[in-house]
């Protein structure tokens, strides 16, 4: 569904309610107190003018339109008042499901999901030296949203605070990897859920299917490296709201690789509005075993 654009000052205003005054104040509230602020943003529409897009991606994979775009808001938020947290050198709510390797060595694989930042500065408090694969703040691509830039400066910083041992940058990242891999002394973080444009090797999501990229995925395959997977929920039912960061170790990091789609998939059946890509994955979605080309 092709929806109309927002406007920049729209988007200077929602990315300001989204990124910084609501997630900032969260951040400096009581546990309790702020996650009733986010649950009460979350229904504001004015800080989501990508509504449209989410409801649609929704609706096109079956997964829950009527709840509209509030789990997603609110799973925004909720990230952004963590990292907010971090900066502000205060401890996030969260409860282990699992546990990570004693040691550094295996690669952690997951999506851009839930309250994703928590996982580094899990990793990195227990001495495993997280090194996550992201792409630099490009400000080009976001000169109509000088927010939202100023923010995913702010988050790059962070992240590179959460990573002791350094960042893996998109361009390059193939030899960075295999690097990590052979080095056995950091713990690579890989996201392998960003869309492709076509492929076999696919995720599903919903009734659909979503072509995935497999150059991690292959690096795996001939690297000596364990896997593990991790899920980092947010638990809107405690009280107050915490992130459940769920372990599951998987042997092999190709098994980890191998494994990803369908697991992810169904954590996406079961928590829809924790997926971070809703607003920009309904062109990348196909059907259950349609090739590319028929698109």
């Amino acid at each position: 569904m092709k929806t109309e654009s927002p406007s920049w000052f729209r988007w200077l205003v929602a990315d300001l309610g989204r990124y910084v005054l609501v997630p900032l104040l969260a951040a400096l509230l009581p546990a309790g107190a702020a996650g009733r602020l986010l649950r009460r943003a979350a229904c504001w529409r004015w800080m989501c003018p990508d509504r449209a897009d989410v409801v649609s991606a929704r609706r096109a994979a079956g997964l829950a339109p009527e709840e509209g775009a509030r789990p997603w808001q609110a799973t925004m938020l909720y990230e952004a008042m963590s990292a907010w947290r971090l900066m502000l050198g205060r401890r996030p709510g969260l409860r282990m499901r699992g546990e990570w390797p004693q040691r550094p060595g295996f690669v952690a694989a997951g999506g851009h999901y839930g309250n994703g930042i928590i996982v580094l500065w899990c990793l990195r408090e227990a001495g495993l030296g997280p090194r996550f694969q992201l792409r630099r703040p490009d400000r080009g691509w976001l000169r109509p949203r000088p927010v939202y830039y100023a923010w995913s400066r702010l988050r790059f910083a962070l992240i590179r605070r959460l990573c002791p041992d350094g960042v893996i940058t998109t361009g390059g990242a193939r030899s960075q990897l295999e690097r990590a891999f052979a080095d056995g002394g950091s713990t690579p973080v890989v996201l392998f859920d960003t869309p492709a444009a076509s492929g076999s090797w696919r995720m599903p999501v919903g009734e659909r299917e979503l072509p995935l990229p497999t150059g991690a995925r292959d690096l795996l395959r001939g690297a000596d490296v364990r896997g593990v997977l991790f899920f980092p929920r947010i638990c809107w039912d405690a009280s107050p709201p915490v992130t459940e960061l769920e372990v599951v170790p998987m042997g092999s990091g190709e098994e980890a690789a191998e494994s990803f789609p369908q697991r992810f998939g169904e954590e996406l059946a079961r928590h829809p509005g924790a997926w971070h890509f809703w607003p920009i994955i309904e062109p990348y979605l196909r059907r259950a075993g349609e090739p590319d080309e028929a698109r």
